[in-house]
Parts: C-alpha cells; sequence; structure tokens
C-alpha cells in the first residue's frame, strides 16, 4: 500500500515537533527543579525567603478546603511559621509537567518533617502532599503564579494521626 505524499509529509513534521518538544520539556524541567532545590534549602534553613522570592505580584494559593489565599496572606503566613517551626526534611519532587508556551503546571510531591513547641512540649510534624503549581517564564525567570493543593498523602504528629 502506497501513502499519499501529503500524509508521509504530515506524519515526518509530527514525529520532528515532538522530538523537538523532548529537550525542551527537559530542560524546563531542569530549571524547575533547580528552583524547588534552592525553595527547599531556604526552608530548611527555616528562611521562606528563597520560595517568596520566585512569587508573582499576582500570585494566589488555594488550600484543600477552597479557599484562596493572596500572595501578602502567603507571604505573612510563611513568615510566621518560619518563627515557629523548624524544617528538619523537605523534599519538593516533580512528578509531572504540562507545558502551555510560558506557562509550566508542575504536579509536586511534597514531603515535609518539621518540629515545633508548644506548652505540651516538643514535636515533629510530618506532611506529605501533592500539589499543582502553576509557573510563568519571566525576563527574570520563572515566576510561580498559583499554587492549589490537591492531595494530602499523610499528616502526623509525634507519628500519630491527628484525632479529629
Amino acid at each position: 500500500m502506497r501513502l499519499p505524499g501529503h500524509f508521509v509529509v504530515a506524519a515526518v513534521l509530527v514525529v520532528f515537533v515532538s522530538c523537538a518538544a523532548i529537550p525542551q520539556h527537559r530542560s524546563i524541567r531542569k530549571q524547575l527543579e533547580r528552583e524547588y532545590a534552592a525553595i527547599a534549602a531556604g526552608f530548611r534553613r527555616d528562611d521562606p525567603t528563597e520560595w517568596i522570592r520566585r512569587l508573582s505580584p499576582d500570585f494566589h494559593l488555594t488550600l484543600f478546603n477552597g479557599a484562596i489565599q493572596d500572595r501578602d496572606w502567603v507571604v505573612k503566613y510563611l513568615q510566621n511559621n518560619s518563627k515557629s517551626f523548624h524544617v528538619v526534611e523537605l523534599t519538593m519532587t516533580i512528578k509531572d509537567l504540562t507545558i502551555a508556551g510560558d506557562q509550566v503546571v508542575a504536579t509536586v510531591e511534597q514531603k515535609s518533617s518539621r518540629t515545633f513547641a508548644d506548652s505540651s512540649g516538643q514535636h515533629r510534624l510530618d506532611v506529605g502532599a501533592v500539589q499543582l503549581e502553576t509557573w510563568q517564564r519571566s525576563p527574570n525567570g520563572w515566576k510561580l503564579k498559583a499554587v492549589r493543593e490537591k492531595e494530602l498523602l499523610y499528616l502526623r504528629k509525634d507519628g500519630k494521626a491527628p484525632t479529629s
């Protein structure tokens, strides 16, 4: 069976475009992995500055309960938490990337262990979560436009799931 010429040309173009997109996808993944490494290193120093400086002016956070918080609220929340919690471990792993022009949606799995003290003593809080994080390429590098909390994997205080 002989295929029409335009079909062959179209098939070659699809293969070419697909192959060209693979290096771009890898390059963006590597760039974002560097961003997450810097952010995690900052949080492990109890310093949210690395994350804050990557937030776009119109950044917003959508919590598990559907509430939407703006950049100012998030910055204040993180600054207060950095005084109350000590981050012992933090990993931020890109599970999936969706690229659309100059925006990327990263599905990120975060696992953290932090310590804090309250009136009953020292405690350890372990949290695992999946978030959808929208990044925008800007002249100043990648900026985080939005985070949506997607799935809580686990939440343990002192090794136990909290009771309601």
